[in-house]
């Protein structure tokens, strides 16, 4: 796990459009400016992953939408190396399927519900197109 520098540009704050939990995936809720909602599809155009958990709908998020984060990891886990989209409750699942959208790469190995680290893909990108 990285302990390196945080650096301010590369996070954003978005009213939370439900709650979050710390460490998720999260996209642009389209329902209202500037608010997220969680990336919970691999269809999803996540656009970061949120720093801390928050449970108050309309309350502001740290997202961070580049670089390195932790994030949890639904099921199945993931494997170094992995192409990670979106999942149940903004978690993420490896994936290898054209036209889902990759929200991150996998930074380490870890099991279902566990945290690992990630880097972090801005805007999401097809799978298809790595």
């Amino acid at each position: 796990m990285s302990t390196g520098a945080i650096h301010a540009d590369q996070y954003s704050s978005y009213k939370a459009g439900v709650a979050v939990g710390q460490y998720v995936a999260v996209k642009i809720d389209t329902s209202a400016d500037n608010q997220i909602d969680l990336a919970d599809a691999n269809t999803d155009e996540g656009i970061g992953i949120t720093q801390l958990a928050q449970t108050t709908v309309g309350a502001l998020v740290a997202v961070k939408k580049s670089g390195q984060s932790l994030c949890k990891a639904g099921t199945g886990g993931w494997t170094r190396g992995d192409k990670l989209t979106g999942s149940t409750s903004g978690t993420l699942v490896k994936t290898t399927t054209a036209g889902q959208k990759v929200v991150a790469i996998a930074g380490d190995t870890v099991s279902a519900d566990e945290y690992g680290e990630v880097q972090i893909v801005s805007p999401a990108l097809r799978y298809d197109s790595f």
